[in-house]
């Protein structure tokens, strides 16, 4: 189910999907929809921050359709995709992907 999600995802959304998933599933905490908003605008491998890539809080909702979901805490991933990250048994190449 996630890979087929994310292999609908086309161009720079799909790279923005991929890293909100990331921060998601590893943030110590639940992050609020600004926060995730942000996550796009720091490039983890040359260090650097573009204030022109963040997205637009609605933005997130609407890349990342049916893997995220808004809570009373913040912006979370939906059970099904917690499940296929975590559980290495019914992981798709692309979902090992985020954790490898």
């Amino acid at each position: 189910m996630y890979g087929k999600m994310l292999s609908k995802i086309t161009g720079k959304n799909h790279i923005h999907a991929f890293k909100i998933l990331q921060w998601l599933a590893f943030s110590a905490r639940p992050l609020d929809l600004k926060e995730i908003a942000e996550v796009v605008t720091v490039d983890l491998e040359s260090l650097c921050f573009d204030p022109d890539h963040r997205l637009h809080p609605q933005s997130v909702l609407d890349i990342c359709a049916g893997m995220v979901t808004t809570s009373s805490e913040g912006i979370v991933l939906t059970e099904s995709i917690k499940y296929e990250i975590v559980n290495p048994c019914t992981r798709s190449s692309q979902a090992g992907s985020l954790v490898s």
